[in-house]
């Protein structure tokens, strides 16, 4: 009876350890400290093969990083498409979190990167009528 117990303990053991381990969304885009981002950026992973459903958090560091905004609620997804773009010059945190069909949530890693600084074009007027444009970064 000792046997079929311990049996039965480090079965639920390790069955836990795999669903944990593969219940992690990979592969994120942008990837973690990921800098340049363009701001009409859409945000992709991968999701476990277990995974129904996923809740997907955004928030830029500056606002505030806790509460993390919830953008995507319980769908079966693997892209989040923002509404009009990112934000320039701007720190970004995301998570997306599984769920299996037996509605066990895993949180996930979160990721950070930050989008690229505008294009800044200079007008420098020289004597007489002369214009130079220039454009930078």
């Amino acid at each position: 009876m000792k046997r079929l117990i311990l049996f039965i303990v480090l079965s639920i053991l390790f069955t836990i350890q795999t669903c944990s381990a593969a219940m992690i969304a990979t592969n994120p885009n942008p990837n973690d400290g990921v800098t340049d981002v363009d701001i009409p950026s859409n945000l992709t992973w991968e999701n476990s093969n277990q995974t129904v459903y996923v809740d997907v958090y955004l928030n830029d560091v500056v606002e505030n990083l806790f509460p993390v905004v919830q953008v995507i609620n319980h769908l079966n997804v693997s892209i989040y498409d923002p509404p009009g773009n990112l934000d320039y010059d701007t720190s970004y945190v995301w998570r997306v979190d599984l769920i299996n069909n037996g509605g066990i949530s895993t949180i996930g890693k979160e990721w950070r990167f930050r989008t690229q600084v505008p294009e800044i074009s200079t007008i420098i007027l020289l004597g007489f009528g002369t214009l130079i444009f220039t454009g930078r970064r």
